[in-house]
């Protein structure tokens, strides 16, 4: 046996061993403790997923948080637009001013209003919904590139894949999935 096979034996034997002894500050092997961990994190998020769906209501009207800036003390906290919810995915809520500006906001940067939609002004920071992918190209890392369309006046842009899949970077978003059932008739 090489000296390399040993060495890896050994490591593995040792990772092993330590994996399987019980620990007096977990009360348990930690073995053990990563499915507990993993029970735990997954009831927490059903439980947060439930509370969001219950806090917030399809068709609610929202204020969402704007993001503190240097020498902001006496800026506006909230936007001055206001938004409806259309939806929610995941951890994120979906907004929709009166001119169809669509955002994706954490449950938390959102406070409930009871005023109606209200136009919103665009800034280039902001999340625009994309109508259509019109072209696409592959880069060096192998991820793709795509020439994007957007709803409004906007000009079309390339876009990295990962700024289409708010959700899993590894899941294709909806408008991906449509542009491939086109490309592949």
């Amino acid at each position: 046996m090489s000296p390399k096979r040993i060495a890896q034996k050994l490591i593995t034997d040792v990772i092993e061993n330590y994996n399987t002894t019980f620990h007096r500050s977990i009360g348990m092997t930690p073995n053990e403790a990563k499915g507990k961990v993993m029970e735990a994190d997954l009831s927490h998020n059903q439980v947060e997923a439930e509370r969001i769906e219950k806090e917030f209501d399809v068709g609610s009207s929202v204020l969402y948080r704007l993001k503190k800036q240097a020498f902001d003390k006496e800026a506006a906290r909230w936007s001055k637009a206001v938004y409806k919810i259309v939806g929610i995915d995941g951890y994120r809520v979906q907004i929709r001013s009166r001119n169809g500006h669509t955002l994706y906001k954490a449950p938390n940067d959102l406070k409930m209003v009871n005023t109606e939609t209200t136009d919103a002004v665009i800034n280039r920071g902001d999340i625009l919904e994309a109508e259509k992918i019109l072209y696409h190209k592959k880069t060096r890392s192998g991820k793709y590139k795509y020439l994007i369309k957007w709803l409004g006046n906007e000009p079309d842009s390339w876009e990295p894949q990962d700024n289409l899949r708010l959700v899993s970077k590894d899941r294709k978003s909806t408008l991906e999935n449509e542009y491939w059932a086109k490309k592949h008739k």
